[in-house]
């Protein structure tokens, strides 16, 4: 009796051994601690990490005289006027229904001008109501540059963009002296621009503007006599 009193002790102190070193859950849903690991815990290095790419913006396609690309075609083409800010594809977006084809000498002296630093030197309006755009075609009927051109505002945007314009800024408009070319060349192209830009016009188009008009001869002096005195040209 005495040694099967020995024998359950003993088995019962073994089972006990067997649970405090097991690292399985017990059969009440605790777990016990678990058994020591001499492997070392992996901690990520941030400067192992690699960088992300960054992503490059689409670059601005820039040329030193415009259009800078071969075209077999120009379309002349009458826009509305109405302010927006659509820079150069305002040529597509406000069409009079108004076009005409230009031939190569038609638009000889006009790329000149605009491709000229020295044709600018004026300041500019911060609105666009272009009346005039141009979009020169190749081969394919293909739009490879394109413009619209406000006088009124005194400016003019590109695509492809000239080199040189932001190194106008912010005497990016044309001078007196490229208007009145400007003036001239569109009613060559039977477009003519009627309208008159106090700020960015003198007296000599000022006038010319009044008589188309048909303002009396007594009145026009007067009026670019003050003209003069406000805006100084």
């Amino acid at each position: 009796m005495q040694r099967l009193l020995l024998f359950l002790l003993s088995v019962f102190f073994i089972a006990c051994a067997n649970d405090q070193t097991s690292d399985e859950p017990d059969t009440n849903g605790f777990n016990i601690l678990p058994k020591h690991t001499t492997e070392k815990a992996v901690i990520p290095n941030p400067q192992d990490a690699k960088p992300k790419e960054k992503t490059k913006s689409p670059s601005i396609k820039t040329v030193s005289e415009f259009p800078g690309v071969a075209y077999e075609k120009v379309v002349l083409y009458e826009l509305d006027g109405r302010g927006n800010h659509s820079g150069a594809k305002s040529v597509f977006r406000q069409q009079t229904g108004g076009t005409k084809v230009l031939t190569e000498k038609d638009v000889q002296a006009f790329l000149k001008l605009i491709s000229t630093p020295k044709s600018y030197g004026n300041t500019t309006a911060a609105c666009h109501e272009p009346r005039i755009g141009l979009v020169f075609y190749n081969e394919q009927e293909e739009e490879v540059a394109y413009l619209s051109l406000c006088l009124a505002c005194n400016n003019v945007y590109t695509s492809p963009v000239l080199a040189f314009s932001e190194s106008l800024i912010p005497k990016h408009g044309f001078s007196i002296k490229s208007r009145k070319q400007l003036h001239k060349i569109f009613e060559e192209w039977g477009f003519p621009d009627e309208e008159f830009s106090p700020l960015f016009d003198d007296g000599e188009l000022y006038e010319a503007f009044l008589i188309k008009k048909g303002v009396p001869k007594s009145e026009i002096k007067e009026a670019i006599k003050e003209h003069k005195e406000t805006y100084g040209h």
